[in-house]
This record gives C-alpha cells, structure tokens and sequence, in this order.
C-alpha cells in the first residue's frame, strides 16, 4: 500500500505508532534466520509498502533526528522537503563545519543566535544535532541535502494521479511543468483549499495543520486537494491518508 503523511515535528513516538498502525514493510523487517530464504524476502517485497512523507519531519519534538535517522535507513519510506527542513539545512551545515574545523560547539552566543534565527520550533532540533558524532552529522546534513532536491512527486495510483507537495505551488499556472518551479515555491505559500489546482490530478498537502484549516485535526478534502497535516507535534494528531482507497487513519 501507498500511504502519506505530513508534519511529524519531531513527534518520534506518533512516527512510529504510525508505522506499527501500518504494519510497514521493508527489507529491513526480514528476519536473520530468514535472510537466506527466498520465499521470505519475496513475500516481503511482494508485501512492501511505500510511505511519502510530505516535509516539517522535524520540529519542536524531542526526535527528529531519530526520526530521520529511521527514514533514511528505510528504502521505501520517501521524503520531499519541507518549511522546517528548507529554513535549517544550511545551519546544520555550517555547524558540522565548525565543529569539524574547530573540534567544538560553537560558543553560547553564537547558539543563541542561531535557534533565534530559526525560531522555537527548531531550537530542539540543534540542541541535538550538535550531541551527534562526527558521522551522524554528515548523515543527517547529507539526507537533509537529498530531500531538498525533491520538493514534489508525481504518483499514480489506482488510476489516479496525485501531485505531492509540503505547502502549495506559489505562482501556479496549469500549463507550468512542476519542474520549471523553484524549491521554495513548493515549501513556503499555503495551498488554498479554495482552489482547483488540478481537474485530472489530486494535489496532496501539508504545511497548515487542519486544525487551522476547519478545526476539524483530520484530514481535509476539497476541490480535487486534500490537506494531510493534522497538526501532530502541536496538540493534533499524525494524520494516515492512503493513496491505494482513499481512506484515512490517525495515531
């Protein structure tokens, strides 16, 4: 099956009741005794499931870069990049280079202007990446690095064609390739739910918690879009939208 999620923030416990909820598949799942025997690794394959996660991964919680961390070892969960991802790939990167250069955090000043930069939501996220070795570091700039190059992705599923994106398409013209877009026009302007973006395609957001949306804290469908993010990490829920039915889930 084919699922998305959006806005995790961090919540590292409702990422992983999630995949439990799923029962997510992967290599990863195949047990040792079980590695040398193809009718188990074809069942998994054949059984695999693929999760899009559709940015703000990471957040005010206490494991995004658990979170992450996780992700990255999985070779079917797929990430585009989103708002929070966008605003701190590039003080995660000058950071691993200081320390790297210098073999040490930069001095408190220096913190505090950063985590002020980027805002409350994020402070949690430096605080923890400057805790990393020298390897988790270049893992976690690297995996920041590869999903920002995908800001959407085109699926087809069940005869229908979704367009995933973090927030909206900002200056959307429907005879505009999504990849004549930069990354931010994909990250930063909400979707407006008032709006048919698409008549042949299902556009699949997040950004804005549907809490803020209609109050609702569930998944929000409206004029061929549906809005994901039901505010998990700020008081709402990890909203489960399955593209296979068109059904939802919550943790």
């Amino acid at each position: 099956m084919f699922y998305a999620i959006s806005g995790i923030n961090g919540d590292y416990e409702a990422y992983k009741r999630a995949l439990k909820k799923l029962k997510f598949q992967n290599l990863d799942d195949i047990k040792e005794e079980d590695i040398m025997n193809e009718e188990a690794v074809i069942s998994t394959l054949e059984g695999e499931d693929v999760l899009y996660v559709l940015g703000n991964i990471i957040g005010a919680g206490k494991g995004s870069l658990k979170i992450l961390q996780d992700m990255m070892s999985r070779d079917n969960v797929i990430a585009v990049v989103g708002e929070n991802e966008y605003r701190i790939a590039a003080s995660l990167k000058a950071l691993d280079d200081h320390i790297r250069s210098t073999g040490d955090v930069p001095p408190q000043a220096i913190m505090d202007r950063i985590t002020s930069m980027l805002g409350d939501g994020l402070t949690e996220v430096v605080e923890e990446f400057v805790k990393l070795d020298d390897d988790e570091r270049e893992d976690i700039v690297d995996y920041i690095d590869e999903i920002s190059e995908e800001a959407f992705l085109e699926v087809m599923m069940a005869r229908r064609k979704f367009v995933l994106v973090h927030a909206g398409i900002r200056g959307f013209d429907p005879h505009k390739e999504l990849d004549e877009y930069e990354v931010e026009d994909f990250v930063t302007e909400p979707a407006d739910l008032d709006k048919t973006y698409y008549k042949n395609r299902t556009l699949v957001v997040g950004h804005v918690p549907t809490t803020e949306i209609d109050g609702s804290g569930r998944i929000v469908r409206k004029n061929n879009n549906v809005a994901i993010d039901c505010g998990c990490g700020k008081g709402g829920q990890l909203g489960i939208y399955c593209l296979n039915n068109d059904s939802e889930m919550y943790v």
